[in-house]
């Protein structure tokens, strides 16, 4: 069942929504998704119990309408036929050619998140899936190695002031130079629980929707010391760090080299 929640996190971060949901899918039913019979059988199964759950809530809301309790107790009578008949197709076919319940199809392989490797380095790092380097010297607030969900600049008719960096839920969040924090706070709207930090020559840095703070306002902190753990809070759809650099009150794009993730 756990498969299933990560399929749901790939699936919301917005990285790999069709293979998540494929993912989410597949961990929940015996022999896989590609069990095409099995998974036929479930999901007329679940139809069927869906409308059963729905027919008598509309028979209860309705006590006084004798017209539609009629039709709620036909719904669940129909809906129970339908579940008799799966349960004894299955289990029909289950004796006479049990083969049939183990066909498979083909289905492209689950592209999973690229997730970050052990290590960090403060150097250039395989984030996006290309050998990326933040500017003037910082080092990434997250493992050696992930993926940018999103990137800096224009997002639909928004535009986004820092870099999404996918990571599983609790992942340690570093600081990217030394400094001094001057928020430790929660942002319900926005960044959730975020951090930033002051750092010398007028930059500041960014750290949005952790799961936890592990630093206050007025401590110092040094360039890799972990500050927090990464999460989905604030508006976040999926777990990753929103990480932002500004210099002199204005956010620049923190990488030094940037690059079209579709292109």
């Amino acid at each position: 069942m756990s498969n299933f929640f990560t399929g749901v996190a790939l699936a919301s971060n917005g990285t790999t929504s069709s293979s998540g949901i494929l993912e989410a899918l597949n961990s929940l039913i015996p022999g896989g998704l590609e069990n095409l019979f099995v998974f036929a059988w479930e999901l007329g199964g679940f139809i069927a119990f869906l409308i059963i759950l729905w027919a008598g809530f509309q028979y209860t809301v309705h006590a006084n309408d004798v017209a539609k309790q009629k039709r709620s107790k036909e719904m669940i009578t129909e809906a129970a036929w339908g579940l008799g008949i799966l349960a004894t197709s299955y289990i029909i076919i289950s004796v006479i050619n049990p083969s049939l319940l183990e066909f498979k199809i083909n289905l492209p392989p689950l592209q999973k998140i690229n997730l970050p490797a052990e290590g960090r380095s403060s150097g250039p790092s395989n984030v996006g899936g290309l050998s990326q380097q933040l500017i003037n010297g910082f080092s990434w607030p997250t493992l050696s190695s992930g993926w940018i969900s999103s990137p800096f600049g224009p997002r639909g008719a928004s535009v986004h002031h820092g870099i999404d960096i996918a990571v599983n839920m609790g992942a340690p969040v570093y600081a990217a130079e030394t400094g001094k924090v001057i928020v430790a706070s929660f942002d319900p709207d926005g960044y959730g629980n975020y951090i930033q930090i002051q750092h010398a020559n007028g930059y500041t840095t960014l750290y949005g929707h952790c799961s936890e703070l592990l630093v206050r306002v007025g401590d110092t902190v040094t360039k890799g010391e972990e500050i927090a753990l990464a999460g989905s809070t604030g508006r976040s759809t999926g777990p990753h760090v929103h990480f932002e650099i500004a210099l002199n009150g204005t956010r620049v794009n923190p990488l030094a080299n940037p690059f079209n993730p579709a292109g």
